[in-house]
């Protein structure tokens, strides 16, 4: 708790020092003039979006013009999210109410902080098989070597979040599901602008949220403090997590800006490990484990560079790094295993793990625009250079305690399992778009990667007690990912568009360490590979309707997973291989309407309505795997088996009602039954590490009332049918087992705006 202390109390000096230091500018004639030169040159600065008219301010989604990086987005599937205080419980982060207009989107909820999403049948594992991004740069552990998005960032001080679906192969990076963006709010209209909340909840939840930031000449500043603490819905799952971020900009001339930022998190929790089938069917509230931590710093640094000369070039640089831990204590064998005191009242000691990265980049992108009578040409470039290190140690004799503690109990004897990871990454890509008679876009692009990671170290001991060495794994790619796409205009709101894309997928970190002591890996693991399709309508019919509606096709080649083998005597464990290929096809729908506009356009009610579905199916290709139970092996064939994590239907509806000052927001979300293993074990396992995981369904409500233009109050209830349901089976941390996700629970937040 002292560490969260002083870096809050750091950053509140950092907070005022930075304010005062702005009292030098400019004379205040130069200063008008140069920002009347200004204005003038930003009007008139064209990125190359869909042109649709402005959706109402009820909707749940934003216009694709207000994307916020300068990239091509003609033939792509984007969309936009608007994140405000009367959309969902922002506090908590409940990612199943904020997400609810993005169709398709797999959510595991496991945690109040750290959300984990995927779509199209790929793995929601903290949205690792995106490209995770907060306002354009990088925030996850490792985006290519261990790109577990561990940081998220708080949902109370976001304006929107920004996805483009495989197709951000291009731009962003070779990752299946594409490119997800979390965009800090800030305000460049106002001198000075805040806001300040106070938020109680269940559970023991109570969350502080604070934001400041002016305009002042050439200077913006904006930053956030979030801090919060909960008992948590299940025994043994309190948690501590401030966030902090800070920005300061400076326009350096008409066409030059410079902006610096610093993110990051000090999250502590209790894991409360996962749960057999017959302990969650009796109380999914309960924990058979007292003495199981997690810490997870996280700081994150940004400096981008950006030119804007007019509507032909635009170019920017940043340089971004990491520098984060993950750090866990606890018991972590089976669940079935009671973790108790011995016949003397002593606990056995717990394993420690540590993760260290440390990253830094670098990204440069250039566009430019050439206009003709009949014609508009793009040319849209960019670099990158990554260095990712990551310092794994783990499988260390802890103490037999129950409180948050790292340290080993020798610690001369050090870590049985002691790796380092590196990863070097050089990427180009090359986009050219041409526009012909306003009305028909067709694009074509290429991206090259150059990937080199090598993995060391030592994996543990044998019984005599000699070091089992890594054999050192050194790998180079150098590929080349083709896309293209086409986009025909049917209206000025209304547009037809379709797109293909390849995707790369290495080999991760992960994948060469099993979860668990139990399981095992596959030593000739390949890195897998596929392609995006994408052909949908999007847009406005009429003033009143918007419609995105979309077909997809997912083929994915050296699929790596998990089969469960089950040993002679009867134990379970997890086996990581690549799986062969597999295919996810389907629809996804998304469609609102502004119901009261269509009624008066005068009218102060506004009732905005919406549906969010997807229909997919997600299987295995011919594939066979040998899989041993009772010490007898069979030969099993993975075709048209279900691919883990990939429901056939998902359905998010609700509305959006607002009268004048009074906001209401429902929310109803289903969910078919997955599976968490390539097998499809329906029958749950008895470390419920494997077996169905049931269809659910949800209701959420919020409600909002501002009682003055600057005082208003938020308020909800998550989960009002209380349903008793779970999202994951994990195989360890923080499981391992089954992992409830939480009961009916309410908020109360109280904000001033200013």
């Amino acid at each position: 708790m002292s560490l969260i202390k002083s870096k809050s109390l750091f950053f509140f000096i950092s907070l005022v020092s930075m304010h005062l230091g702005v009292a030098h500018n400019l004379p205040s004639k130069t200063k008008a003039n140069n920002l009347s030169e200004l204005d003038s040159i930003l009007k008139n600065v064209t990125i190359p979006t869909l042109e649709i008219i402005e959706l109402n301010n009820n909707s749940k989604r934003v216009d694709e013009n207000k994307f916020s990086e300068k990239v091509l987005l003609k033939a792509r599937k984007v969309e936009i999210i608007s994140v405000n205080a009367s959309s969902g419980n922002l506090v908590t982060n409940n990612a199943r109410q904020i997400f609810s207009s993005i169709p398709g989107i797999q959510i595991w909820e496991q945690d109040a902080t750290q959300i984990g999403i995927a779509t199209r049948g790929f793995s929601p594992n903290r949205s690792w098989e995106f490209n995770v991004r907060q306002n354009g740069y990088d925030i996850s552990a490792d985006p290519l070597g261990y790109p577990e998005a561990y940081f998220t960032p708080a949902f109370e001080a976001l304006e929107k979040i920004e996805f483009i679906r495989g197709s951000a192969s291009l731009a962003f990076g070779p990752q299946p599901g594409g490119m997800v963006n979390y965009v800090v709010r800030s305000n460049k209209e106002k001198k000075v602008y805040g806001q300040i909340a106070q938020t109680a909840g269940s559970f023991g939840l109570l969350g502080s949220f604070a934001q400041v930031g002016f305009n002042k000449g050439r200077w913006s500043f904006n930053s956030y403090l979030q801090y919060r603490i909960s008992n948590g819905y299940r025994k043994n799952s309190n948690y501590t997590s401030l966030q902090y971020f800070s920005s300061l900009a400076y326009q350096i001339s008409n066409n030059w800006n410079i902006n610096a930022e610093l993110s990051g998190i000090e999250f502590s929790s209790k894991q409360p490990g996962g749960l057999t089938d017959i302990q969650f069917s009796e109380d999914p509230t309960q924990s058979n484990r007292a003495r199981n931590w997690m810490d997870l710093p996280w700081l994150v640094p940004n400096i981008k560079l950006n030119y804007l000369n007019d509507s032909i070039h635009n170019f920017s640089v940043q340089v971004f790094g990491l520098r984060g831990q993950r750090n866990s204590v606890g018991f972590v064998r089976a669940i079935n295993l009671k973790d108790e005191a011995n016949s003397d009242g002593l606990f056995s000691n717990r394993q420690v793990d540590k993760d260290l990265y440390f990253n830094i980049g670098t990204e440069a992108r250039y566009s430019y625009t050439k206009r003709t009578k009949v014609a508009t040409h793009i040319i849209s470039s960019g670099v990158r250079y990554f260095k990712g290190t990551t310092k794994r140690q783990q499988v260390g004799i802890g103490t037999d305690g129950d409180d948050m503690n790292f340290g080993l109990m020798n610690p001369s004897g050090g870590f049985n399992r002691d790796l380092d990871f590196a990863n070097t990454n050089l990427a180009a890509y090359l986009e050219y778009d041409i526009e012909l008679f306003k009305a028909l876009n067709i694009r074509v692009g290429a991206r090259a990667e150059n990937i080199n990671s090598v993995a060391s170290g030592r994996l543990g001991y044998d019984a005599s007690g000699a070091a089992i060495k890594l054999s050192e794994n050194k790998r180079t790619r150098n590929f080349i990912l083709p896309a293209l796409g086409a986009e025909y205009k049917i209206s000025n709101n209304l547009k037809l568009y379709g797109n293909a894309s390849a995707f790369y997928r290495p080999v991760m970190f992960s994948d060469l360490t099993p979860a668990s002591l139990l399981d095992s890996i596959d030593q000739n693991l390949k890195d897998a590979n596929g392609y995006n399709y994408d052909l949908g309508i999007k847009g406005k019919i009429g003033k009143y309707f918007y419609l995105d509606l979309s077909g997809f096709w997912v083929e994915y080649k050296n699929r790596i997973g998990n089969l469960p083998i089950v040993k002679s005597n009867g134990s379970t464990t997890q086996f990581r291989s690549n799986l062969g290929e597999s295919t996810s096809r389907g629809i996804e729908f998304y469609s609102e309407l502004d119901l009261a506009g269509c009624i008066s356009k005068k009218s102060k009610l506004k009732f905005t309505p919406f549906v969010s579905l997807t229909l997919m199916e997600a299987v295995y290709s011919n594939f066979e795997v040998s899989t041993t139970v009772n010490g007898k092996t069979s030969i099993l064939n993975l075709a048209g088996k279900r691919i883990e994590n990939a429901p056939k239907f998902i359905c998010r509806t609700g509305f959006n009602l607002s009268y004048e000052k009074l906001c209401f927001n429902l929310n109803f979300a289903y969910t078919e039954k997955t599976f968490s293993d390539a097998l499809n074990t329906e029958t749950p396992t008895a470390n419920a590490q494997n077996g169905l995981i049931p269809a659910y369904r949800i209701w959420d409500f919020t409600t909002s009332y501002a009682f003055t233009k600057n005082w208003s109050l938020n308020c909800g209830v998550n989960n009002l049918s209380n349903q008793k349901y779970f999202t994951r089976r994990s195989g360890g941390y923080p499981g391992p087992g089954l992992l409830p996700a939480d009961g009916r629970n309410f908020f109360v937040s109280g904000r001033f705006n200013f």
